[in-house]
């Protein structure tokens, strides 16, 4: 097959693809954040004995609905960032090596996707911190009928500002650099087992067009590499998510009603009293339901990426 010209961005179509993914992939994880929360929240210590456990007395408890808690934040923010993820990781790989024309192939260094992968991802913290805490706080309710999604939001931006809509964006872009590990296992994966050179262009969003063309995948390539993608990125980030969480449920006070200050109002405060009191194990605090939830949700989040290409 004659090269196309590649690496010219479609940002387009690379956002509406990965929005279309984020909210398949948010859909089908979002029980298992909800866990995950509960699990890191200091305020529901010892409540859970497993993730499955926790689903069940969550379902119990609180119903359906209870599970979908705070489902609202994600969709409208996490999904279309997982739009701008996809679009800045593109355009991002389209500035770290030059176009190429047609009639040549080469096969881009795998820096280069850890490297476009942290800048995405540094790029999506910007939305990402707002809208996760307004999910953390919301989930952080077990009354059947917890404050709206945009109750909740007006209230801190009442109270805060916009500051207070960006506590905990430090540990939230620290964390988001994980994005870098997701596409350079996305691609490692791909190369290692797809039959024929694949993803022999600038990035892994041309190509897709082109080997969609050839089909020369099997099916299961794709959530395969999506699958352990999600592992390896939630892994290598996950002790600063639980700071994150932590950070984003307590109070955005600087002392406590009894004056003392308050141990969670820093990224580094946070982790040097979670450390303190509960050790180092605190800190992978809820990796079995992320984990759990990583394999599913990016299956269906690279798998429906792909589609969109297909189909468009």
């Amino acid at each position: 097959m004659v090269e196309k010209s590649v690496n010219h961005p479609r940002p387009v179509l690379d956002f509406f693809a990965g929005t279309a993914g984020g909210v398949a992939g948010v859909v089908v994880g979002h029980p298992f954040d909800t866990v995950k929360v509960r699990f890191q929240n200091p305020a529901f210590s010892g409540q859970y004995t497993s993730t499955f456990a926790a689903l069940r007395l969550i379902a119990k408890k609180e119903k359906f609905r209870g599970l979908y808690r705070g489902v609202v934040s994600p969709i409208i923010g996490v999904a279309p960032v997982n739009g701008l993820i996809f679009a800045s990781f593109k355009y991002t790989m389209s500035l770290i090596a030059p176009p190429l024309t047609e009639g040549q192939t080469r096969t881009p260094n795998l820096t280069s996707y850890l490297v476009a992968g942290c800048v995405s991802g540094i790029v999506a913290s910007t939305i990402n911190a707002p809208t996760e805490l307004v999910k953390i706080k919301q989930q952080s309710f077990t009354t059947s009928h917890p404050p709206s999604t945009v109750s909740i939001a007006r209230d801190i931006f009442k109270r805060s500002g916009i500051k207070g809509l960006y506590r905990g964006f430090q540990s939230c872009w620290l964390r988001d650099l994980g994005y870098g590990p997701y596409f350079w296992t996305y691609e490692v994966i791909l190369r290692a087992v797809s039959p024929t050179k694949l993803h022999t262009d600038h990035d892994l969003m041309t190509q897709t067009e082109e080997e969609l063309e050839e089909d020369t995948r099997g099916w299961w390539a794709v959530p395969l590499a999506g699958g352990l993608a999600g592992v390896v990125s939630w892994t290598t980030t996950f002790p600063l998510d639980v700071v994150k969480t932590r950070l984003q449920a307590a109070s955005s006070s600087k002392r406590l009603p009894n004056g003392e200050l308050n141990p969670y109002r820093t990224t580094l405060s946070t982790i040097k009293h979670s450390y303190a009191r509960e050790g180092w194990k605190v800190f992978y605090r809820g990796l079995g339901p992320t984990l759990i939830r990583a394999v599913p949700t990016n299956i269906v989040t690279f798998s429906i990426f792909e589609a969109c290409f297909k189909m468009f």
